[in-house]
This record gives C-alpha cells, structure tokens and sequence, in this order.
C-alpha cells in the first residue's frame, strides 16, 4: 500500500490552519498504520455483524444505510444516510456521538411486528440530520448507560400506540430541539428517567399520552410546549421543572395529574408551569390533587382548573402548604379562570367552586 502525505500550507488568521494541517496529518498517519479500519464511502447497505466481532468504526459515509446485527460498538464521525437497520434483539453501543439521516424518515427495528432493539448510549448522542420514525408495533430500549437524542429541529414521530421507547431503571434519555408526534398511548415512552429539554410535544385532539409507572422521573429543561388540543396525563414518580424552564399548555390541551399530590417539584421562582387557554385537571379521587411549593404557575386566556368538584381540603390544589413554600401565581390581563373543586392558598381557602 502506498501512503503518500502532503503538506497543506497554513491558511486561516490566528493560527487556525496549523490546527487544521496537524488535524489532517494524523487523520492521514493513523490511516498508514491502520488505526482506521474502515476509510472511504460505501455504495450499498452495509452489514455489521457484531456476532463475528465486527465493528462500526472509521472515516467511512455510509451512503447506502447501515444494517447492524448482535452487539455492534459505534464510532463513526461521519453522517449516516440511507436505510438505518436495527436487526431483531441487536444493541448498538456508541462509543462516540453519531449523526443519522434514515431513508424514508425511518429507523428500521427488526422485520415484524414486536421486533425489539436496544442503544447503549454510553453518554453519547444521536444526531437526527432529519425527521425520524418509529415504526408501528416497535420496541426500542435504552440500555446500559443515558443517551441524548438531538433532533436539531427536526420531528420524532411514534408510527402508532404501540410504537415503544423503553429506559431502563436508573437510565436517563433526554430528548432535545424536536416536535414530538404520535404520542396517544400509555406504553410509548416508559420506564426510567425522562428529560425534555426544548421540546414541542404535538398531540392530536383526541389523544391522551399517559406517563405512568412507579419508577418513571420525568424533567422538563428549557421550554417543553404541549399543544395540539390532546391531554398529557402523568402517574409517574416525580415530575420535576428545572430552574429558567417552563412547561406549556397550549390551547385546548389538558394536563391531568394523577401522581402524588407533592410529585410536581419546581425549583425556583424560574421555573414555570403556563397554562394558557387549557385545563388543569388534578384527580381528586386518585391522587389526592395536587400542591404547589415552588414555581410560578402562569394563567392565560380562559383556563379552567378542574378539582372533580372536590371539597376536601385534603385532596385540593393548594398553593403553599406552610410558611416556607414559595409558590406565586399570575393571571395575565385578559384571562378567565373558572375553577371546579377546591383551591386554597397557604391554609386559607381562597377559591371554591
């Protein structure tokens, strides 16, 4: 094999082209020596099979898609396009971030209906260079370790009810700049932790999304706006709004809370919950309603906070349960609150419909 190398002269200001040449160079030396086992671009779907040791490492544009089989670890610096294949029970193990563009918008999880695959995500983060699809009767784990998905604007949708992302125990997956589509099922999006971090969910009128389970976590970071005119009911562990983020109920929507009523934890002052022109739905009966300690809960346009005509103070929504809490709330010029159930703030009751 012939290596030939050339010398790129310096251009750029302060210094940037020494940077770039001595970048290219040992791209250049550790492809003479091998350390790159993959350099070049491939014109067909590629198969890595993980059960003969292989892997997907290297220079390398998969141009034609990508079909993973076993235990496959991932390290490609280069943008995946074409058909991206998870074959039925295979782990993909990112050992760096990887970027994927998936033809027809879709991630291929194995070949029938209940096919499953799993990502190890090892702290890394899928890149979506465009919209992504789960398709219908799909199960894609989150396994070993948190992954981030980006979608950099793009859309993550669930192909239907039963189309599935499963975290394990103790894992985190955080979903970030993306609309949401195609959440209305109970199972979709379950298990350990959740962190939406500038996130639109986009729910169809009759849909009702149902966060549930005993060890689910869920955090909202940055602005998470819900909209569309569908419910978001959560029966999780805890759902907590972190410092300077808000999480938004747009027109027509409902947030109905079905946790512990001491569930909602909001971090400061910064954190908001704006409900605007929606419905506050806080179960009475399942969960005891719903108090507020911190935050700020913003009211716009016309919103209704329904108790289920609750009059147990027990089960009410509340503001300040003692003189420690710092729950403030605003109602924006113009709004209209109609409020069915009990409502107090601090050990008065200010509110009874």
């Amino acid at each position: 094999m012939k290596i030939t190398l050339t010398v790129i002269p310096q251009w750029g200001a302060h210094g940037g082209g020494k940077v770039r040449r001595k970048q290219i160079i040992r791209i250049l030396l550790a492809c003479a020596v091998g350390l790159l086992p993959h350099v070049g671009k491939c014109e067909k779907p590629t198969l890595i099979d993980g059960n003969k040791g292989e892997v997907a490492y290297g220079v390398v544009h998969y141009d034609k898609g990508l079909v993973l089989r076993g235990n496959v670890a991932v390290n490609l610096p280069l943008r995946v396009d074409g058909e991206v294949v998870l074959e039925h029970n295979s782990v993909m193990k990112l050992d760096g971030d990887l970027c994927i563009k998936p033809k027809a918008e879709t991630l291929v999880i194995g070949y029938r209906d209940g096919s499953a695959a799993s990502i190890d995500g090892a702290g890394n983060t899928l890149h979506l260079a465009g919209d992504l699809k789960l398709p219908l009767n799909r199960t894609l784990n989150i396994v070993g370790s948190d992954l981030v998905i980006d979608g950099h604007g793009n859309k993550l949708t669930f192909g239907n009810d039963n189309a599935k992302i499963v975290v394990a125990k103790g894992k985190t997956l955080t979903l970030k700049n993306m609309t949401i589509k195609g959440l209305c099922g109970s199972e979709q999006l379950v298990g350990g932790n959740v962190r939406l971090s500038n996130v639109v969910i986009d729910l169809a009128p009759a849909a009702v999304w149902r966060y549930a389970g005993p060890d689910g976590e869920m955090e909202i970071e940055g602005d998470v706006v819900v909209r569309g005119g569908g419910a978001f009911a959560f029966k999780g562990k805890k759902l907590e709004v972190k410092d300077f983020s808000t999480l938004c109920f747009d027109l027509n929507t409902t947030f109905e809370w079905a946790a512990d009523r001491n569930a909602l934890l909001m971090k400061d002052a910064t954190a908001h919950l704006f409900m605007n022109g929606s419905t506050l739905h806080a179960k009475a009966k399942e969960c005891k309603g719903i108090a507020f300690k911190k935050g700020t809960l913003v009211l716009g346009n016309k919103v209704v906070i329904d108790n289920d005509d609750n009059q147990d103070a027990a089960r009410s929504v509340e503001f300040c349960d003692d003189e420690h809490d710092e729950a403030t709330v605003k109602v924006l010029a113009g709004a209209q609150v109609e409020v069915r159930g009990y409502v107090q703030l601090g050990k008065e009751e200010k509110s009874r419909g």
